[in-house]
């Protein structure tokens, strides 16, 4: 499987980060560099995958794995599903740029879209997974205008979104902005 590549061909360092050390479950992870991945493409099994760097998402040097004729995007960080947005790291534009990376991937027109934090009983439906990223990204600004405490913007995302997974995510986030 291929996992992720850095804005400028850096490997992807595949330890827990000091933000993140919670959190981290290292899973098998098989790093590409662009010696093995001209013009950031590669076929496995017949399938032209592509590699497209969108800048930041959830964190900084974000890419997803394209795969055109399957219809399908593995998303990573850029897109969630069904859990709380990480939000802590604003980096490199913050939700801005977080918003331009949606709309690479939503100009892929995809299909399927595997999202790198995921409520396993939803499916992978990549407009509704799109929509809802970008949903989540405008109520944060709406209860952020609302809500002048860290406690007080925790509660009215959980209000806004009891089902989602991840709470501590949240609670982070609050705490960070």
């Amino acid at each position: 499987m291929v996992f992720a590549q850095l804005a400028g061909g850096a490997l992807l360092h595949y330890g827990p980060a000091p933000l993140h050390a919670d959190y981290w479950v290292l899973l098998a992870v098989v790093a590409v560099d662009r010696g093995h991945s001209p013009g950031n493409r590669l076929t496995l099994e017949g399938h032209e995958l592509i590699i497209i760097e969108v800048g930041h998402a959830d964190t900084d040097d974000s890419s997803v794995l394209h795969v055109p004729d399957l219809g399908l995007v593995v998303a990573g960080d850029v897109l969630y599903n069904g859990v709380h947005q990480w939000l802590a790291e604003p980096g490199s534009g913050g939700r801005a740029a977080w918003r331009a990376a949606i709309d690479i991937v939503a100009a892929l027109e995809p299909r399927w879209a595997v999202a790198g934090h995921k409520n396993k009983t939803l499916d992978d439906d990549a407009a509704r997974a799109i929509a809802e990223t970008r949903q989540y990204l405008h109520d944060t600004e709406e209860l952020l205008r609302e809500n002048s405490t860290g406690p007080g913007f925790f509660n009215a995302m959980i209000e806004r979104y009891p089902n989602r997974l991840g709470r501590d995510a949240v609670w982070n986030t609050a705490r960070a902005l």
